[in-house]
């Protein structure tokens, strides 16, 4: 998942009955992040949103990786969401998981690629 400095692992939390894996990925505190607009650096976090992305599969549970994103304050472009080391921008999958998506799609319909993932065809960001 290229989960790197300043980014750690806070927490994980395995629920059998839910047959679901869920990690939580949090930044230290203090940490500066570039610009995404203008890729000016050491920009101190404004505020964070609360963002989640569906992962692989942990053998046959469903893994979700759940983060505060941080919105940096730029003195050149303002405040913006910082992108993520381990997603696309604006995806609700992890770059692993669309991977995968993308790899199935290659050889099948949508809707068998999304019932092997256990996922809605018409999900939004689906592809």
């Amino acid at each position: 998942m290229n989960i790197e400095d300043p980014w750690y692992i806070k927490d994980i939390i395995f629920d059998p009955e839910l047959k679901q894996l869920d990690i939580w990925i949090d930044f230290k505190k203090g940490s500066k992040f570039p610009c995404p607009e203008c890729s000016g650096e050491n920009c101190s976090v404004h505020d964070t949103v609360e963002k989640v992305w569906r992962h692989l599969n942990f053998f046959e549970y469903k893994t979700y990786i759940h983060c505060r994103v941080p919105r940096v304050t730029c003195s050149y472009c303002g405040v913006h969401l910082i992108e993520v080391p381990w997603a696309r921008k604006q995806s609700g999958f992890t770059f692993l998981m669309d991977a995968i998506i993308l790899t199935l799609a290659q050889s099948m319909p949508i809707s068998k690629v999304a019932k092997i993932l256990d996922e809605h065809d018409t999900r939004d960001r689906f592809i």
